[in-house]
């Protein structure tokens, strides 16, 4: 993790915290990507995504229940349709 010493990496307990958000993850694929979060550098990327967190914690704070995908893995689907590294 370029430009963030590993001591301070293991201080925050960055691995842990990669294993927790893991668990909460409902598919495979999404357990993997979790894994391989890295901290963020840029600062305008974190500024989007802590936007993106607060949001979600508006959501949160209002009852208001956010979407939870559970469907199956598509990814032989897409690959079916040629769409690989499409959003759906």
């Amino acid at each position: 993790m370029k430009g963030i010493s590993a001591q301070v990496i293991e201080e925050l307990e960055f691995t842990k915290v990669r294993e927790l958000i893991s668990h909460k993850c409902l598919s495979p694929s999404a357990k993997d990507i979790a894994l391989k979060i890295v901290p963020l550098r840029n600062h305008a990327l974190l500024k989007t995504e802590l936007h993106r967190v607060n949001e979600y914690l508006l959501i949160l704070r209002y009852d208001q229940q956010p979407q939870a995908f559970s469907g199956d893995e598509i990814f032989d689907d897409l690959k079916l349709l040629k769409i690989e590294d499409s959003i759906v």
